[in-house]
Protein backbone atom coordinates (compact mmCIF):
# COMPACT_ATOMS: atom_id res chain seq x y z
CA UNK A 1 0.00 0.00 0.00
CA UNK A 2 1.16 3.26 -0.60
CA UNK A 3 1.31 6.28 1.96
CA UNK A 4 -1.77 7.72 0.74
CA UNK A 5 -3.95 4.98 0.73
CA UNK A 6 -2.87 4.18 4.68
CA UNK A 7 -3.31 8.02 5.63
CA UNK A 8 -7.19 7.63 4.01
CA UNK A 9 -7.92 4.75 5.79
CA UNK A 10 -5.98 5.70 9.40
CA UNK A 11 -8.05 9.30 8.88
CA UNK A 12 -11.28 7.48 8.25
CA UNK A 13 -10.78 5.09 11.43
CA UNK A 14 -10.05 8.25 13.24
CA UNK A 15 -13.13 10.10 12.23
CA UNK A 16 -15.05 6.78 12.50
CA UNK A 17 -13.48 6.76 16.43
CA UNK A 18 -14.35 9.96 17.19
CA UNK A 19 -17.89 9.99 15.91
CA UNK A 20 -18.22 7.08 18.18
CA UNK A 21 -17.13 8.66 21.39
CA UNK A 22 -19.68 11.66 20.92
CA UNK A 23 -22.46 9.60 19.79
CA UNK A 24 -21.71 7.27 22.97
CA UNK A 25 -21.39 10.48 25.02
CA UNK A 26 -24.88 11.58 23.87
CA UNK A 27 -25.97 8.28 24.64
CA UNK A 28 -24.92 8.06 28.09
CA UNK A 29 -25.63 11.45 29.22
CA UNK A 30 -29.62 10.97 28.08
CA UNK A 31 -29.72 8.26 29.81
CA UNK A 32 -28.58 9.61 32.72
CA UNK A 33 -30.64 12.91 32.69
CA UNK A 34 -33.64 9.99 32.20
CA UNK A 35 -33.07 8.27 35.45
CA UNK A 36 -32.45 11.38 37.01
CA UNK A 37 -36.06 12.61 35.88
CA UNK A 38 -37.67 9.00 36.74
CA UNK A 39 -35.85 8.82 40.39
CA UNK A 40 -36.25 12.38 41.47
CA UNK A 41 -39.49 14.09 42.60
CA UNK A 42 -40.19 16.36 40.27
CA UNK A 43 -41.50 13.40 38.01
CA UNK A 44 -43.99 13.02 39.73
CA UNK A 45 -44.70 16.72 39.28
CA UNK A 46 -44.20 17.06 35.74
CA UNK A 47 -46.65 14.26 35.10
CA UNK A 48 -49.20 15.89 37.01
CA UNK A 49 -48.93 19.23 35.35
CA UNK A 50 -48.86 17.40 31.89
CA UNK A 51 -51.86 15.00 32.46
CA UNK A 52 -54.37 16.79 35.00
CA UNK A 53 -53.30 20.12 34.90
CA UNK A 54 -54.04 21.72 38.39
CA UNK A 55 -54.62 25.49 38.88
CA UNK A 56 -51.35 27.40 40.78
CA UNK A 57 -53.40 27.29 43.64
CA UNK A 58 -53.77 23.55 44.21
CA UNK A 59 -49.75 23.21 42.75
CA UNK A 60 -48.92 25.36 46.01
CA UNK A 61 -50.87 22.82 48.06
CA UNK A 62 -49.41 19.62 46.12
CA UNK A 63 -46.07 20.65 46.03
CA UNK A 64 -45.15 20.26 50.00
CA UNK A 65 -47.40 17.16 50.21
CA UNK A 66 -44.75 15.41 46.94
CA UNK A 67 -41.15 17.01 49.05
CA UNK A 68 -43.14 14.86 52.33
CA UNK A 69 -42.94 11.53 50.48
CA UNK A 70 -39.90 12.15 48.65
CA UNK A 71 -38.01 12.54 51.95
CA UNK A 72 -39.98 9.00 52.92
CA UNK A 73 -39.27 7.37 49.69
CA UNK A 74 -35.54 8.31 50.52
CA UNK A 75 -35.92 6.98 54.49
CA UNK A 76 -37.96 4.08 53.57
CA UNK A 77 -35.33 2.44 50.40
CA UNK A 78 -32.29 2.98 53.31
CA UNK A 79 -33.84 1.49 55.42
CA UNK A 80 -34.77 -1.52 53.48
CA UNK A 81 -31.02 -1.87 52.50
CA UNK A 82 -29.97 -1.73 55.61
CA UNK A 83 -32.38 -4.58 56.37
CA UNK A 84 -31.42 -6.14 53.42
CA UNK A 85 -28.01 -6.32 54.79
CA UNK A 86 -29.24 -7.58 58.12
CA UNK A 87 -30.97 -10.70 56.43
CA UNK A 88 -27.86 -11.55 54.21
CA UNK A 89 -25.66 -11.42 57.05
CA UNK A 90 -27.69 -13.60 59.11
CA UNK A 91 -28.05 -16.12 56.63
CA UNK A 92 -24.22 -16.21 55.91
CA UNK A 93 -24.21 -16.76 59.93
CA UNK A 94 -26.78 -19.50 59.14
CA UNK A 95 -25.09 -21.63 56.53
CA UNK A 96 -21.52 -20.93 58.05
CA UNK A 97 -23.02 -22.78 61.16
CA UNK A 98 -23.50 -25.94 59.42
CA UNK A 99 -20.58 -25.93 57.29
CA UNK A 100 -16.91 -27.26 58.79
CA UNK A 101 -14.40 -25.00 59.16
CA UNK A 102 -12.34 -25.63 56.06
CA UNK A 103 -15.65 -25.06 54.35
CA UNK A 104 -16.26 -21.87 56.61
CA UNK A 105 -13.05 -20.49 55.02
CA UNK A 106 -13.87 -21.03 51.33
CA UNK A 107 -17.18 -20.14 52.15
CA UNK A 108 -15.80 -16.43 53.86
CA UNK A 109 -13.60 -16.16 50.83
CA UNK A 110 -16.52 -16.60 48.53
CA UNK A 111 -18.86 -13.82 50.04
CA UNK A 112 -15.76 -11.60 50.27
CA UNK A 113 -15.59 -11.85 46.52
CA UNK A 114 -19.29 -11.35 45.83
CA UNK A 115 -19.33 -8.10 47.84
CA UNK A 116 -16.06 -6.73 46.05
CA UNK A 117 -18.11 -7.87 42.86
CA UNK A 118 -20.84 -6.00 44.09
CA UNK A 119 -19.10 -3.00 45.10
CA UNK A 120 -17.43 -2.85 41.63
CA UNK A 121 -20.61 -3.30 39.79
CA UNK A 122 -22.16 -0.54 41.93
CA UNK A 123 -19.34 1.59 41.21
CA UNK A 124 -20.19 1.10 37.32
CA UNK A 125 -23.95 1.67 37.63
CA UNK A 126 -23.95 4.97 39.17
CA UNK A 127 -27.31 5.48 39.30
CA UNK A 128 -29.93 3.25 40.59
CA UNK A 129 -33.22 2.38 38.24
CA UNK A 130 -30.74 1.60 35.79
CA UNK A 131 -30.97 -1.72 33.80
CA UNK A 132 -28.44 -4.14 34.98
CA UNK A 133 -26.72 -5.83 31.73
CA UNK A 134 -27.91 -9.41 31.06
CA UNK A 135 -26.52 -12.28 33.41
CA UNK A 136 -23.79 -13.79 31.65
CA UNK A 137 -25.98 -17.64 31.35
CA UNK A 138 -28.88 -15.52 29.06
CA UNK A 139 -25.72 -14.33 26.46
CA UNK A 140 -24.32 -17.86 26.07
CA UNK A 141 -27.81 -18.89 25.38
CA UNK A 142 -28.58 -16.48 22.75
CA UNK A 143 -25.46 -16.82 20.60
Amino acid sequence: MNTKTILAILGILAIGYVLGVLTAGIFVREKVEKVNRVMGGNHFEEMLIKNVHPTQEQLDKIRPIISNFEQEFKTTRRESREQMRTLVDSMHNNVKAELTEEQQILFEEQVKEMRKMMLKRKGKKGHPGERRPPRREHKEMNK
